[in-house]
């Protein structure tokens, strides 16, 4: 037995049968469930929707928003994340759609437990998407 590991050709010559008889015994259509792209999508979905639940005053230029998940009917748990990642947030300023991203205030720990992240903004002095998001109220995209 030991054989089949120190010869490497024989090992590869004793291989090619139980190979072959593998094949020949695989159904002829393809099985297209893939375990690990139910994964990934499960971990990095494309979009979530969410709504603000709370907002907190930090100071008075600063507000903590509070989000959860709008719909849950594709995940029922919000993706994990690292420290400093952020969230890419939709929105409409002046007709023109933008994306902004802001870092995630809350903990891992608080998506893992309680399913909700946190953003905090600081309200700009000129028009831009600061303003846009204090605004709102119902959904955002992500």
């Amino acid at each position: 037995m030991r054989e089949r590991y120190t010869n490497p050709v024989k090992s590869y010559k004793d291989l090619i049968p139980v190979r072959k008889k593998k094949i020949m015994e695989a159904p002829a259509e393809f099985d297209f469930y893939d375990p690990m792209k139910e994964l990934a999508e499960k971990l990095h979905p494309d979009k979530l929707v969410m709504k603000i639940e709370e907002v907190r005053d930090e100071t008075k230029d600063t507000k903590t928003f509070r989000m959860i998940l709008e719909d849950k009917s594709k995940i029922d748990k919000l993706p994990i994340f690292r420290a400093g990642q952020y969230l890419s947030i939709k929105g409409e300023v002046n007709g023109s759609k933008l994306t902004r991203p802001y870092s995630i205030s809350s903990s891992p720990m608080d998506a893992i437990k309680d399913n909700y992240y946190e953003i905090t903004v600081k309200k700009k002095m000129k028009k831009d998407f600061s303003l846009n998001i204090y605004g709102i109220i119902g959904k955002l995209e992500l």
